[in-house]
């Protein structure tokens, strides 16, 4: 679920935000670029890039605790 948005945001990180306002998604301030997408009806998901450098790119997802109100873990992490 990260390594596509390491691969593909990882060289040019600011466009990560400008894909995530076509879903809807805004900016935040973690990493070198992130971003806070609604993918279900009380349901986000953060995405967190570090760009490529010393290191190859490398991205987090998060899921905001409300989550588990609406699907079990398990769920969450597939």
């Amino acid at each position: 679920m990260t390594e596509p948005v390491a691969k593909i945001f990882g060289d040019k990180p600011e466009t990560l935000v400008e894909a995530a306002k076509l879903l809807n998604g805004v900016a935040l301030t973690y990493g070198d670029s992130s971003v806070e997408i609604p993918v279900l009806k009380g349901i986000s998901i953060v995405y967190i890039l570090w760009k490529a450098g010393e290191f190859p790119a490398s991205a987090n997802v998060l899921f905001d605790e409300s989550a588990s109100r609406y699907l079990p873990t398990e769920d969450i992490a597939v």
